[in-house]
């Protein structure tokens, strides 16, 4: 099962396909090993959407570090989120 962030929903599809694709490629390697990353890495923009949610993320600590008021306020960074939690709809 994939599950991803309803933060997501505001990303756009390039990123989305990224996102699905290294999602993907842990149901084969479930490590980030050489094997998972030539796999991964096969989607062509994997880098640039790797730092466009280096940036979100960025973006959502600033937000919340100037008190700013944020759908996302308490949850968990992108990255951080937990294996077990529940499926998400992104739509």
């Amino acid at each position: 099962m994939i599950r991803l962030s309803d933060r997501l929903r505001h990303v756009p599809g390039w990123v989305l396909d990224a996102v699905l694709v290294h999602e993907i490629a842990h149901l084969v390697h479930p490590d980030h090993g050489a094997d998972f990353t030539e796999l991964a890495q096969r989607h062509p923009r994997q880098r640039d959407a790797s730092r466009y949610l280096e940036g979100y993320q960025l973006g959502l600590e600033m937000s919340a570090s100037l008190g700013t008021v944020s759908e996302h306020d308490g949850e968990p960074p992108i990255d951080e989120l937990p294996d077990e939690a529940p499926p998400t709809t992104l739509f």
